[in-house]
């Protein structure tokens, strides 16, 4: 009794510790995949957020001219705030690329 006790408990000591492993190697493989897509994202989120910021500014600084009627008027703005919302959201999330 006493043998199937000890035999009983390393297994469930064996169980045990190669549920840790699994987890401890599916851990690693996800930081090694999270570190290559960085690399992949770094040079294109460097690029978005300096387009985004040019824009933001070029926005900011442009004046725009007097339209015709209403209708262009408020498309013109519906599209620079759209744009700014989308640059602010971007930004807001650190630039992240999803």
């Amino acid at each position: 009794e006493h043998e199937q006790y000890k035999a009983d408990l390393q297994a469930e000591m064996d169980r045990a510790r190669a549920d840790a492993n699994a987890r401890w190697e599916a851990t690693e493989k996800a930081k090694a995949e999270k570190a290559e897509r960085e690399k992949l994202v770094a040079p294109d989120r460097m690029i978005c957020t300096t387009i985004a910021t040019d824009l933001e500014n070029l926005i900011n600084d442009y004046q725009i001219p007097p339209l015709n009627t209403k209708e262009a008027n408020d498309l013109v703005l519906d599209l620079v705030a759209s744009l700014k919302t989308r640059i602010y959201g971007f930004e807001q999330r650190g630039g992240q690329l999803v």
